[in-house]
């Protein structure tokens, strides 16, 4: 309630406060990224000592693999499902085409997968210690660790229990920083809605708007509930979504898979009563993989551009082609946490060619709230496959309502 009340007052500043002259956009651009900074202040050292503790527990019950591998099949079942939907959804509403304007943007691109492997594996392993913007490295990294702590042979006790401790530490820090950061959604919806007046008229992307909101609206209260109460013990659902409402707040304002990872970190282990050790691998590999909802907005987007630059309708081949796409790289995402549809779209155009590389900058100025929307759907489906995911495994507490 905190996280929503300073959300709306944020707005509220936002739409309301006199611009003079970019000053008060300047100001609230450094507020924003400040309350960013605070808010990952201690995510990254938390994934990394948590994770390497929960692989080491995981590793004694034999369950390291499995609980990986079925978190894979949750995302990527996910994520196609989503891409699926966003398609469809855009062939059957049928938005307006967006009128075809030049404009001039700086490409929105992701490093190579090549690139993208040596940052994974760089040449001195404490290197990935220095990544911000990309969580891959370090998880490999404290998967490594925690699979040879308390390795037969091995004297290792004082640095499972160092490990163990920094974890519990770095988490009491963390739910800190969760209490206070609700006053810092004031300066993150106020950026958002500053941005927002400096786009202008949206009114070109109403329909656009319309499908996209009432397609996420579909995921969020209708499908993600049906999912938690059908696979998730028939258990009333209202309370799972309220849980969510921090964590989904949090990545709708701020864009950002790993500002909101702190959050989902909290809410999972407290509210959804996801285990210490199963949370602190589910929820960092849902950070960098699960972008199910971003998916499903890009897929609505780019199909749109196609419209708009071509008077035939969509082929069977283009519908599955960027389903397909769209499914393939939103894994590419989490090196892009605060830009990923807009990558995502980028990366879309050049692959399609035939004159459409930069088709879609004529949704540059609508990119804000496709990215935020994108994030907020990401952060819902993460929470919901982790919640599924430990109650399937029955190592879900339940907690009561009251």
């Amino acid at each position: 309630m905190r996280f929503l009340a300073g959300g709306i007052v944020g707005l509220l500043i936002g739409l309301y406060l006199p611009l003079y002259g970019g000053d008060t956009l300047d100001l609230f651009r450094f507020l924003d990224r400040l309350v960013l900074n605070i808010g990952k202040y201690v995510v990254f050292p938390m994934v990394f000592f948590g994770l390497a503790s929960g692989i080491r527990e995981l590793k004694e019950e034999r369950a390291v693999f499995s609980t990986i591998a079925r978190a894979i099949a949750y995302i990527m079942a996910a994520t196609a499902a989503l891409a699926f939907l966003g398609a469809l959804s855009v062939t059957v509403l049928s938005p307006e085409r967006v009128p075809i304007v030049v404009q001039e943007a700086s490409a929105q691109t992701l490093p190579t997968v090549r690139a993208l492997l040596l940052q994974v594996f760089p040449g001195n392993a404490l290197q990935v210690l220095q990544f911000h913007d990309f969580l891959l490295p370090l998880l490999v990294l404290a998967l490594v660790v925690g699979l040879t702590l308390n390795s037969p042979g091995l004297y290792s006790s004082p640095v499972t229990d160092l490990f163990d401790s920094m974890s519990r530490i770095l988490y009491r820090i963390n739910s800190v920083v969760f209490e206070v950061i609700g006053i810092g959604f004031i300066a993150l919806a106020a950026y958002s809605a500053l941005e927002l007046r400096q786009l202008g008229d949206m009114e070109l992307f109403r329909q656009l708007f319309i499908t996209i909101v009432f397609t996420a609206a579909l995921v969020a209260l209708v499908l993600i509930p049906l999912a938690v109460y059908f696979f998730g013990g028939r258990q009333n659902p209202l309370q799972f979504l309220y849980a969510m409402v921090a964590p989904a707040l949090a990545a709708l304002f701020s864009r950002d898979a790993y500002f909101s990872l702190g959050i989902l970190t909290r809410v999972g282990r407290e509210e959804l009563r996801v285990p210490r050790k199963q949370g602190s691998i589910l929820f960092p590999l849902n950070a960098v993989f699960c972008r199910s909802g971003s998916a499903m907005v890009t897929a609505i987007a780019f199909i749109l551009v196609l419209r708009s630059y071509s008077s035939l309708e969509l082929s069977l081949v283009q519908f599955v082609w960027v389903i397909l796409l769209t499914f393939l790289t939103s894994f590419l995402l989490g090196a892009a946490p605060g830009v990923g549809v807009m990558v995502s779209l980028s990366l879309l155009s050049r692959l399609y060619g035939r004159g459409l590389e930069n088709g879609y900058l004529i949704l540059q100025a609508a990119g804000p709230i496709l990215v935020s929307i994108g994030a907020f759907l990401d952060v819902a489906v993460s929470g919901t496959i982790a919640y599924l995911l430990a109650g399937s495994e029955r190592k879900r507490t339940e907690v009561s309502p009251r």
